[in-house]
């Protein structure tokens, strides 16, 4: 139970530290892409983020959280279609919430992406790094 509360302890941690650069990157692209009038910002912004604070996330949770220091191509490939689904996923309800409360993009990805955190941390326990969690 110790060591299961504190893989859950240091995945979030990882998962804090990614976040706040996936924010930050977010932030980053959509006052650039905004600047620039390109349609679907949000969008793309969310997407471009997320690729880059998903590769930081994939080697930080490989090592840290699951332990595996083998080099799968099943596992990667399975890691990044979860991400990919993952960031789809965002960007898509982040547009939405924003088209219905238009409240502040910050705000409503942030909320959005805590509810998918608990979501994609199972799908990496249980299907992608499952072979790790003896």
């Amino acid at each position: 139970m110790k060591d299961k509360i504190h893989r859950l302890a240091k995945y979030s941690s990882i998962s804090l530290f990614t976040s706040i650069v996936d924010i930050g990157l977010f932030y980053l692209f959509l006052m650039r892409l905004n600047a620039h009038n390109v349609e679907n910002s949000i969008f793309l912004s969310t997407i471009l983020a997320r690729i880059i604070s998903a590769l930081i996330a994939y080697e930080l949770n490989k090592h840290f959280v699951f332990k595996t220091q083998n080099l799968s191509i099943k596992r990667l490939l399975k890691y990044y279609s979860a991400i990919g689904i993952q960031m789809l996923l965002s960007a898509t309800l982040v547009t939405y919430v924003d088209y219905l409360l238009g409240i502040n993009e910050m705000i409503e990805k942030a909320v959005v992406d805590i509810v998918l955190f608990f979501l994609l941390y199972f799908v990496n326990k249980f299907w992608i790094f499952k072979e790790d969690n003896i």
